[in-house]
């Protein structure tokens, strides 16, 4: 069965988000294997993924808040507004309404694809607690299931951009790491990036 053209498009460009991290890896990856001889190898390569991280967050972060407060669509404008306001009445509506349902349809294929990207490039991420890893993956796997097929029959959308909303304190939490990695854990820089991403978040 041929997937309807709002889905083919989709996928297109989740497909197309895929190729531009692992292009923007490589670059990345490749400057800084000129410039940051003084580390090792294994955080030249994390350090490159943090860079492509940083990125996607970058866009996507603030194209979620322009959508949700100052693109212009009054029915996502009220949603947000009643949302605030803790309006019960009309909170079933934020799921099962089109509301924003344009705006997350054009924003999420962009990210699932980083997320598909990401995980693809788990070989890369910086060293943590297996638990913390694990709870990304989870992370990544739901929302490369369930952002897709919410995105596409057009509900939830407000649940959506808040979940793209949520990515502007993530490079901040790159940062640290990269704070950690140049200048040592507990240092200034740290202390900064970690004040930076609990302000944001």
């Amino acid at each position: 069965m041929m997937l309807d053209a709002a889905a083919s498009q989709y996928w297109r460009t989740v497909a197309l988000s895929f190729v531009l991290c692992e292009v923007l890896y490589h670059a990345a990856h490749a400057i800084i294997n000129r410039a940051a001889t003084s580390i090792n190898a294994v955080d030249r390569a994390t350090l490159a993924l943090k860079t492509v991280n940083i990125v996607h967050a970058c866009v996507s972060g603030p194209v979620a808040c322009y959508f949700l407060f100052f693109g212009g669509d009054a029915a996502l404008t009220g949603a947000v507004h009643r949302a605030r306001a803790l309006d019960y009445e009309y909170a079933p509506q934020l799921f099962s309404s089109h509301v924003g349902a344009d705006q997350a349809l054009s924003l999420t294929c962009w990210t699932v694809g980083f997320f598909a990207w990401d995980l693809y490039r788990i070989g890369q991420w910086a060293k943590g607690g297996h638990a913390e890893k694990k709870l990304l993956i989870v992370h990544h796997v739901l929302s490369i299931t369930v952002w897709p097929l919410a995105s596409l029959y057009r509900v939830a959308g407000p649940f959506l951009l808040h979940y793209e909303y949520t990515e502007l304190s993530s490079p901040f939490l790159q940062l640290r790491w990269v704070a950690q990695l140049f200048c040592g854990r507990g240092s200034r820089a740290d202390a900064l990036a970690s004040f930076l991403f609990a302000l944001a978040f």
